[in-house]
């Protein structure tokens, strides 16, 4: 059966939120080594010690052996690996951990198709809004933050109870969803009533409040050379306070390629944890901004121009449609200069 879902898999792989996965390793025990598999002894213990070093993983036989075998690596939904077991006869195919967060649901249909089985999904929600994704599935194809994940499962088990909860989202990012209200504005009652913001600004926490902050924006930045990195990181910490912008929201920072080897920016976009964008002046100066440079023009013999403008919007372009600038450039401590760009994200099917 490992033989087989083997060929399958590398027949037609399965690309899933972790990447492609084309190819399997096989464990068995050792009474049934083959020159292709890898052994073990003790299934509970090998199993500890192989489970982080893969992005998912499949039981051939009964599930209260996986169970078992589970029992001494479960962590919480947002950090177990998805789990998908397997009779031996090739007839089921069962997500058994991780179905949402983890992706096992997705990866158990996959198998199941490829290998002609009946996929068996037991996450209520998949049965209760059959028509929607869940309020997890959503929050990661649409690239969320998640700044209280402590309150993800007070939330979604309410929705499975039948009950709607209030939405903050001004800038409509989030689908339309039956589980949902949007409202106008934040009121967070004393009875701590369950509610949800979406944005890309800073909110205070409060009991029961799911604060979503979507990864949208694109900070582009021009800068004086030689900086010292903690003077810049403060510098455009203080850009972000001042427009209430939270940090998770930053998808990219981007500024002009002869700055590609400036030290600030690469600990800046460590910072973020976020890649870094160059373009050249010559594709900046063809970007229509509010705010262009005549000064820039005349250090790289272009028309006037604004690195940070028109970096932001040439990097918003490699993320999302619909790209626009939120603000405009702004100069930061007479040596930096900082726009913010928008954009609506690309959703894959």
């Amino acid at each position: 059966m490992a033989q087989r879902l083997a060929t399958s898999l590398a027949n037609h792989p399965y690309d899933g939120r972790n990447g492609v996965i084309k190819s399997l390793t096989i464990f068995t025990p050792t009474r049934l080594a083959r020159s292709s598999c890898q052994t073990f002894t003790k299934l509970e213990a090998d199993f500890k010690i192989h489970y982080p070093n893969f992005n998912g993983h499949i039981f051939i036989g009964a599930t209260g052996i996986a169970v078992r075998a589970l029992s001494h690596v479960i962590q919480d939904k947002f950090h177990d690996l998805p789990v998908v077991v397997i009779d031996s006869l090739g007839q089921f195919a069962i997500a058994l951990l991780a179905g949402h967060w983890g992706g096992a649901n997705a990866l158990t249909r996959h198998l199941a198709k490829i290998i002609q089985a009946t996929p068996v999904i037991t996450t209520a929600s998949e049965h209760i809004y059959p028509d929607y994704l869940s309020l997890d599935l959503t929050i990661q194809k649409y690239d969320l933050s998640i700044l209280d994940p402590e309150y993800l499962p007070l939330i979604q088990g309410l929705i499975l109870e039948g009950e709607k909860i209030d939405l903050y989202d001004p800038e409509n990012i989030y689908p339309e969803s039956p589980y949902l209200t949007k409202v106008d504005q934040i009121v967070l009652n004393t009875d701590n009533k369950p509610f949800i913001s979406l944005g890309f600004k800073n909110v205070q926490p409060a009991k029961n409040h799911l604060r979503l902050i979507a990864q949208r924006l694109i900070a582009g930045i021009g800068l004086h050379r030689g900086l010292e990195q903690k003077f810049f990181l403060s510098s455009i910490l203080k850009a972000l306070d001042r427009y209430a912008i939270n940090k998770h929201a930053i998808k990219a920072i981007a500024s002009i390629d002869r700055l590609k080897d400036e030290p600030a920016l690469s600990a800046l976009a460590k910072y973020f944890n976020c890649p870094c964008h160059f373009f050249s002046a010559e594709t900046l100066a063809e970007i229509s901004v509010p705010n262009p440079s005549v000064q820039a023009g005349r250090a790289f013999n272009q028309q006037p121009f604004s690195v940070a403008e028109a970096s932001a919007i040439l990097a918003a372009k490699l993320y999302f449609t619909d790209c626009k600038l939120l603000y405009p450039k702004i100069k930061i401590d007479g040596q930096i200069t900082f726009a913010l760009a928008k954009g609506r994200i690309k959703i894959k099917n």
